[in-house]
């Protein structure tokens, strides 16, 4: 057995955890499948390179808060991949590789964004109009992320992809654990805070 083979056993285990792996959806590279299913793929990706990009511009003083406006247009992004979804379940949309991926990148860079607006909102940073996300640094990031992951997709073969693909699933499952820890904290606060009131 060849490390290549030895991947693609670890890899496909991994991604079964989160995705329905259909043979009939996955992506073929060389007559070899990526066992992850393109929708989660660009969900995948898509979201690690915005969180990412989150955590350079905080690097240069941006909030991770948004602007209202911005927050409206990030959440229609969020609803492409389900969306689509419904839409391929109810023969209303054929079911087609490339909007898999593509609808999945759109959700994925929004669902990050998001994630980013409510743990600035955890720890205190206070919604601003004025220094939040605005809109058009909004769709520039999910631009960005969304034209990232469609090159990194078409122009790498299938080590790499299942490579990049697996170090985003592995890093997003530890930015969810983090998340779920700071929703614990909060929730382990707020009761000790009602206790130490006399509540």
């Amino acid at each position: 057995m060849n490390w290549e083979s030895i991947l693609d056993r670890i890899t496909s285990s991994v991604f079964g955890l989160i995705c329905h792996q259909d043979p009939t959806e996955l992506l073929y590279i060389d007559g070899k499948a990526v066992t992850l299913c393109p929708r989660c793929i660009g969900l995948q990706i898509s979201f690690l390179i915005t969180i990412a990009i989150v955590a350079v511009l905080k690097k240069f003083g941006r909030r991770s808060s948004i602007t209202k406006p911005a927050l409206a247009i990030t959440i229609i992004f969020a609803l492409f991949a389900p969306i689509h979804w419904v839409l391929c379940r109810d023969g209303i949309s054929v079911p087609d590789s490339t909007m898999r991926l593509v609808t999945g990148l759109g959700s994925g860079g929004a669902m990050a964004i998001l994630l980013n607006a409510y743990l600035a909102g955890k720890t205190g940073q206070i919604p601003s109009e004025r220094l939040g996300l605005k809109i058009i640094p909004a769709l520039a990031i999910l631009v960005i992320a969304e034209t990232t992951g469609s090159a990194l997709v078409s122009l790498t073969n299938w080590l790499v992809l299942t490579l990049v693909t697996f170090i985003c699933v592995l890093g997003n499952s530890l930015i969810a654990a983090h998340t779920l820890w700071i929703i614990v904290l909060g929730i382990l606060g707020s009761k000790s805070k009602t206790i130490a009131d006399g509540g």
